[in-house]
C-alpha cells in the first residue's frame, strides 16, 4: 500500500488576541479531526489484515477454495 503524505503550511494573521486565539482553536480542531481520521483508517486496515490472516490460519482449505473462486 503506497503512503501519501502532504505538508501544509498555514500562516495565522494576527489581528486581536481574541481572534488569534479563535484561529488557533480552529486549527487545533482541524488537526485533531485529521489525526482521528488517519487513526481510524489505519486501524481499519490493520483489522482487515488481521482478520484475513486469522481466516487463512483457521480455515486454510476453505480460504483457499474461496480465494481460488475469486481469482477466476
Amino acid at each position: 500500500m503506497p503512503i501519501i503524505t502532504r505538508k501544509i503550511e498555514l500562516k495565522i494573521v494576527r489581528l486581536t488576541d481574541e481572534e488569534y486565539d479563535q484561529q488557533w482553536k480552529y486549527l487545533y480542531q482541524i488537526n485533531n479531526t485529521i489525526y482521528q481520521a488517519a487513526n481510524r483508517i489505519s486501524t481499519h486496515c490493520l483489522f482487515n489484515d488481521e482478520y484475513e490472516m486469522r481466516l487463512r490460519l483457521s480455515y486454510k482449505s476453505r480460504y483457499d477454495k474461496i480465494n481460488k473462486g475469486l481469482e477466476n
